[in-house]
């Protein structure tokens, strides 16, 4: 319906002056005509309103008897500075810089010399914006501060009136950065975030028991620094705030009815509606819950990209009815922009961020940004006590909405076709000029307001029960998986599937749940129960889910764990982590895949995929090269996977008889030695493991399918070096490494420890086992026995991995009597 000039005038004035051109655009279209009409008014509006709110008192004058002599028009002395400047005196302080401008007032850092000697921050009105209201906020600002003593917030020192007549007041000078930016550059962990906004939340409990509302808390209005070297947050920015028990001046704090009072992103519902008009302390803790939205997971509530591209009417709308998502699901869904950035910045890896946030976390920001204020915490204590619960591992006052309020909600979101699907089931019942169509029509609807409902409170119980089992993956006892299992597996055989919709929301449940369980019982050791699981619904989870479900990368995760704990084939093992790195990349982004392609590359290899093989090396040295993956404990465990499943690898031959793969093993093994990304030079002690480990075994010690290594470590210092003997005492060969020795001879010691002992003696006993019934073509094989270090009770016994195609040889020597056996 098209608006008149004078609707459009009225709503034009209700918003904000930045956006009237853009929304007067929008409401009249290409009629010139009426928008030249209502720009008419606005100039109209504009002007009187410069007349109406020009100050009573003139601006005072250097001399105020002094008759001028500038002709008409010119400008005069006075007016000449009616704009204050850097190097300007203020009374007894001196301007430096301006570090900061708001709606009405500009902040300058000022220098005071007397009584003492200290930086401060000066705040004056700015120039034609001194009217009868915008004075009258200005001192309930000066007036709030001057009310309040806390350490968290700016203290206000002084106050008065420039030469120009218009007020001023003067605050510590805060030397600090926004919150979020300090959290952020200093990467501090979700614990220390949550401390440090405790102190924000304890500013503004002081804030509302002096009577005052701040109605603007957001980053910029919280700023960090460092005192004692602990981070010290300081509140400032209290010019829109509000009294709650009395005038903060014997003038009226006058607001403008529906005028936009507080930033969108952090406003509350009730701002957003009546803008000052029956607002309390609970939109100070709706605007706390959003910043702590923001400090736990990068990003606001509303997408600022979507509010920056709405109208007015479209900012309200979203404000008071958009629900926002759960921290952990923002994180864990892909809907964060760059999870793994966020999750650097908050010292933890970015597939445990959402874990994290999903539970207390979830619900205590929440509750603190619910749309319905009374359900809201009644006090910042609250919110503040809350936190402390769970950093102190106790249970959080905060839960999830229950049923009836989420059913609450979908009606009230809902209520245009239920009403009318009510409306006709009633005209159905009694009767009234009711036809047969219309009846007809009137129960379908029922049905579908019935079955929305259903489905509705079907997805929201699943998704909760998905939070609860995702979140305890790994702990949750078998007895309590499987009946959460079972109770989620009734759940979805109850859910409607008439409609098409129903019925893929079914599936998707299915295979949501067939996820976590396979992905539950891997990592339980079920590795039966979890293959069998994997193999019936992998094809239905990843048509499903699609591999940039986080659900789908979970499963992935776990048919790697089975596979690698049951015979598989190359092909099919390769083929599986080719999906891995897909749904990886998909879910947490480009570069998360690189820890893992060295053994990417190792199964590729085995696969016979040498091009392929060759590609993944490629891409993890070039992100080494860039710095982009540092070389961490993680990085240098998945490094030495892959050096031993290739080095174990049948087809990789001798040096010679694989030069291609060879010089893969190369590149790996001098990025793990050494850092450097390109093997230089020949590598004898590759070869010399190479022609070990491939059976043509030097110094033969066989008697009875078994054989013997004698090895001595010596350590000195951080550093140690291991020489294998033989039966005479002699060295065969000997290395040198930090803390961890690897392999040597065909042999892999996964850790080794620094004890009192300086020498530490081991034997490791291998012995030749037949071949298995599935691989005819390895005719013997050789399996270790045991492993163990001598003379240090610290060290845990050494694992091995098995080896193949042992040349044999003449037996030589005795097996130690005391050689453990397993």
């Amino acid at each position: 319906m098209s608006r008149t000039v004078q609707e459009i005038f009225d709503l034009l004035l209700s918003m904000p002056t930045e956006l009237r051109a853009a929304e007067l655009a929008k409401l009249c279209g290409d009629d010139l005509s009426r928008r030249a009409d209502v720009e008419s008014l606005l100039r109209a509006h504009e002007a009187a309103g410069e007349f109406l709110a020009r100050p009573t008192i003139s601006p005072k004058l250097p001399n105020p008897g002094a008759t001028s002599s500038l002709p008409p028009g010119a400008p005069s002395a006075a007016s000449a500075k009616l704009t204050e400047a850097p190097g300007d005196m203020v009374d007894r302080y001196k301007l430096l810089q301006k570090i900061g401008e708001g709606g009405f007032g500009v902040v300058y850092m000022a220098q005071q010399n007397e009584p003492i000697r200290r930086r401060v921050a000066l705040k004056i009105i700015k120039l034609g914006m001194d009217t009868r209201h915008v004075v009258a906020r200005f001192e309930a600002e000066r007036q709030a501060l001057a009310v309040m003593d806390h350490p968290n917030i700016a203290r206000v020192i002084d106050g008065g009136s420039t030469q120009t007549g218009r007020p001023y007041f003067v605050m510590e000078l805060v030397r600090g950065e926004p919150i979020t930016d300090y959290c952020d550059q200093n990467k501090l962990t979700l614990r220390s975030r949550l401390e440090l906004f405790q102190q924000v939340c304890r500013a503004i409990a002081h804030a509302h028991q002096k009577g005052i509302i701040h109605r603007d808390i957001k980053p910029n209005n919280v700023l960090v620094t460092v005192a004692d070297s602990r981070p010290l947050a300081k509140v400032i920015d209290f010019g829109i705030a509000k009294a709650t028990t009395a005038d903060l001046t014997e003038k009226t704090l006058f607001t403008e009815f529906r005028q936009l009072l507080g930033t969108p992103l952090y406003m509350s519902p009730e701002q957003a509606q009546r803008s000052g008009v029956d607002v309390d302390t609970r939109t100070d803790i709706y605007s706390l819950g959003v910043l702590l939205y923001e400090i736990l997971t990068g990003r606001t509530p509303l997408d600022p990209q979507k509010l920056s591209s709405a109208t007015w009417f479209e900012w309200q709308r979203m404000i008071v009815e958009d629900e926002p998502s759960r921290p952990s699901l923002l994180v864990s869904s892909g809907e964060s922009a760059d999870l793994m950035e966020v999750a650097r910045r908050r010292g933890v890896e970015a597939s445990r961020l959402g874990t994290i946030l999903r539970g207390d976390l979830d619900w205590i920001v929440l509750k603190a940004i619910d749309k319905d204020r009374s359900r809201r915490y009644e006090t910042v204590a609250a919110l503040h006590d809350d936190i402390d619960r769970f950093l102190k591992g106790e249970a959080v006052l905060a839960t999830p909405p229950s049923r009836r309020y989420r059913m609450k909600k979908f009606i009230a979101r809902n209520r245009g076709w239920l009403s009318t699907a009510a409306a006709l089931l009633l005209m159905l019942v009694i009767g009234l000029a009711a036809t047969s169509v219309a009846a007809t029509w009137a129960i379908r609807n029922a049905n579908a307001a019935k079955a929305a409902l259903r489905l509705a409170e079907a997805n929201e119980r699943q998704a909760r029960r998905a939070a609860v089992l995702a979140s305890a993956s790994q702990t949750l006892p078998e007895t309590e998986a499987r009946a959460l299992s079972k109770s989620w597996l009734a759940d979805i055989d109850s859910m409607p599937t008439r409609s098409e919709k129903a019925a893929a929301q079914r599936e998707i449940q299915k295979a949501q749940h067939a996820a976590w369980l396979a992905s539950w019982l891997a990592r339980n050791n079920k590795t039966d129960e979890a293959a069998q699981l994997i193999e019936a619904s992998y094809a239905h989870v990843k048509q499903w889910l699609g591999q940039d479900s986080p659900s789908f990368l979970e499963l992935c995760n776990a048919r790697i764990i089975t596979m690698e704990q049951r015979e598989t084939g190359a092909a099919d093992y390769a083929a599986a982590y080719d999906d891995l790195i897909v749904s990886l990349r998909s879910v947490r982004g480009e570069t998360s895949a690189a820890p893992l392609l060295p053994q990417w590359a190792a199964a590729l290899l085995k696969a016979n995929r040498l091009g392929d093989a060759k590609a993944a090396v490629e891409q993890f040295a070039a992100q080494i090269a860039n710095g982009a993956l540092p070389l961490s404990p993680e990085v240098n465990a998945r490094l030495d996977g892959a050096i031993d499943r290739i080095m174990n690898w049948d087809g990789l031959g001798s040096v010679d008889s694989n030069p291609e793969a060879a010089q893969l093993l190369r590149t790996l093994r001098e990025i793990r030695t050494t850092g450097n990304v390109v093997a230089t030079g020949a590598d004898a002690e590759l070869d010399n493991d190479l022609e070990l480990m491939q059976g043509t075994w030097r110094h033969k010690r066989w008697e009875r399918g078994q054989v013997v290594e004698h090895m001595v470590v010596e350590f000195t210092g951080h550093q140690c070096e291991t020489r294998f003997l033989d039966e005479s005492g002699a060295t065969i060969r000997g290395r040198q490494s930090r803390f961890e020795l690897t392999r040597s001879g065909g042999v892999k010691v996964l850790k080794a420890y620094q004890g009192e002992t300086p020498e530490i003696g081991g034997a490791f006993v291998y012995e030749i086992r037949p071949s298995r019934p599935n691989r005819p073509s390895r005719p013997t094989r050789l399996v270790l026995v045991s492993g163990l270090l001598q003379n240090e009770t610290g060290l845990p016994e050494i694992r091995l991995r098995d080896f193949y195609r042992v040349k044999h040889g003449e037996p030589v020597g005795e097996a130690p009597a005391d050689a453990p056996t397993r």
